[in-house]
């Protein structure tokens, strides 16, 4: 035992006296250690030195300070990163008690709870006149008593939809750009030039939103409406065309809807849920033209069946009908027929002036609520026509997206021609054609303006002879073409629908698959 154990260790008295000592002694030794390694190695540093000069007292010093420096900044970057809470969204009002808590009793996390805000959301409303749908897409006009500066035009206008939570932060699930008008008072809105075109429904995805409206004037500034009904029309209610073997319902209506604040705004309340297409609803409605006691037109003695009769159009459309029908369900589409050939050929029951009772054409077309309608008929001519061929007929108040479609498949796929036919001829697309009548403006073909309710302005209302068509002033139709699939007094014509029968259909048919597909892919208006 030392005499330096002996004074810690002893009666306590002297306990300072010996942490005293317990240091002199230590740097006495550190120093006689030092003298003795300095002389050991003296020549050493001398060498080294020579080699490489090394760093004095204060530059390790400077080094060792930076050097913590350095730690300490990247030890107070990764805590800001670690503890930094995530930025609440605009708008949103944060109440910072205890609702706000993120954790739950036993330490889990949670989701905060959403905000319904509207303010960003106009007083002023679009007063909606008329508000339909044709085929796969949803027309809608209105009115905004909106006054802009001398400065300010509209450069901007689109149809949203949002869930009621994104309104402040303005983030809508679907937009299209809407068509627009200087009004008197303001401006006229509307979907689209064409009734084929607008919000495409089959776009809309599962959920609950409102539809707002978005204007932007020239120097940028955006508001946001709603809508409110100024129409004598009935909510909307669709079914999507089937795809990949699905459905989905959309309902769209007025409605009030109030935020968490209390205020209350017009809109059209959209509602889209998946679901089983209803028996009675079709996605497609094939009609064959003419029938029962109607035969229609009739080839030419020079072009004959092989059992040696002649063709009648009657009979050529519906085995065509029935053709095209068994190929696009073969595609999984859900197809109706308006008449399937039960009805005989003696009665009138298909003559023109029995097509809007029930059970006859129109009320065959429209009851199945289907997005497309197809009369396939078969042309005829008394004069010589130059190239007699394939003729596709849509709405007047239409566009040309489907008919293009069928001219572009059935003149690749076969030899059939597209017919040099002028009358009605739509400028710059041949064998695409709109007829219109000679006293109104309206469509001339009754299977085009008579399914299509109001937006095509169907009018056979207690006609004397024709009867009521019930469908004259609905809000919903199906987008309608009729064909005139070829010349029957034309033998080249005659081979095609005979001969390449398949060839031609399954043009068709693709066509209007490749329409539906285009609502699946990510362009839109």
């Amino acid at each position: 035992m030392s005499d330096l154990d002996e004074k810690i260790i002893g009666d306590g008295s002297n306990q300072e006296e010996a942490y005293y000592d317990e240091e002199e002694y230590v740097e006495d030794y550190d120093e006689e250690y030092d003298e003795e390694y300095d002389e050991e190695h003296e020549d050493d540093e001398e060498d080294d030195f020579s080699l490489n000069p090394g760093l004095n007292g204060t530059e390790k010093k400077i080094i060792l300070v930076v050097s913590l420096a350095v730690v300490i900044l990247i030890l107070a970057v990764a805590v800001f990163f670690m503890w930094k809470k995530p930025s609440r969204p605009v708008n949103v009002p944060v109440d910072m008690d205890q609702s706000t808590d993120l954790t739950t009793e036993s330490g889990e996390s949670k989701e905060p709870e959403s905000v319904r805000d509207f303010s960003r959301i106009s007083k002023e409303s679009i007063q909606v006149e008329r508000y339909f749908y044709y085929g796969t897409h949803m027309g809608l006009n209105g009115t905004l008593s909106y006054k802009f500066s001398d400065s300010q035009t509209t450069a901007e206008v689109t149809a949203r939809l949002y869930r009621d939570i994104d309104v402040a932060e303005n983030q809508s699930v679907l937009e299209y750009t809407m068509d627009y008008q200087p009004g008197r008072d303001g401006i006229d809105v509307y979907m689209s030039e064409f009734i084929d075109e607008g919000l495409c429904l089959e776009r809309i995805p599962e959920g609950e939103y409102m539809m707002l409206i978005g204007v932007k004037d020239s120097t940028g500034k955006e508001t946001l409406h709603g809508l409110t009904d100024a129409s004598d029309m009935e909510p909307l209610e669709y079914y999507t065309i089937t795809h990949d073997g699905e459905n989905r319902k959309v309902t769209i209506e007025p409605a009030a809807m109030k935020d968490d604040n209390g205020k209350e705004v017009s809109v059209f309340k959209v509602v889209c849920e998946k679901t089983e297409l209803p028996e009675d609803v079709y996605d497609i409605v094939l009609d064959p033209g003419h029938g029962t006691c109607d035969g229609g037109a009739q080839s030419p003695k020079t072009i004959l069946k092989p059992n040696g009769k002649r063709y009648n159009e009657r009979d050529v459309a519906l085995e065509l009908a029935k053709d095209l029908k068994a190929i696009l369900e073969g595609m999984g589409y859900k197809v109706a027929l308006t008449r399937d050939g039960s009805e005989g050929t003696s009665s009138d029951e298909w003559c023109y002036w029995k097509a809007y009772v029930e059970g006859g054409r129109v009320w065959n077309i429209c009851t199945p609520k289907p997005k497309y309608s197809v009369s396939l008929h078969l042309n005829s001519s008394e004069s010589k026509i130059k190239t007699p061929g394939f003729e596709i007929y849509s709405s007047i108040f239409a566009g040309v997206r489907l008919s293009r479609r069928v001219i572009e498949n059935v003149t690749k796929d076969t030899i059939m021609p597209v017919s040099s036919k002028r009358d009605n001829r739509v400028d710059g697309l041949s064998g695409a054609y709109k007829w219109k009548l000679s006293d109104a403006d309206l469509d001339y073909l009754y299977v085009i303006r008579e399914v299509g309710g109001r937006a095509t302005g169907a009018r056979v209302a207690d006609h004397p002879k024709y009867g009521t068509n019930a469908y004259y002033n609905v809000n919903y139709g199906p987008e309608a073409y009729l064909i005139e699939t070829g010349y029957i007094n034309d033998q080249l014509n005659m081979n095609v629908l005979t001969e390449d029968r398949e060839a031609y259909l399954s043009a068709i048919a693709r066509a209007i698959d490749e329409d539906v597909q285009s609502f699946y892919r990510d362009v839109v208006k």
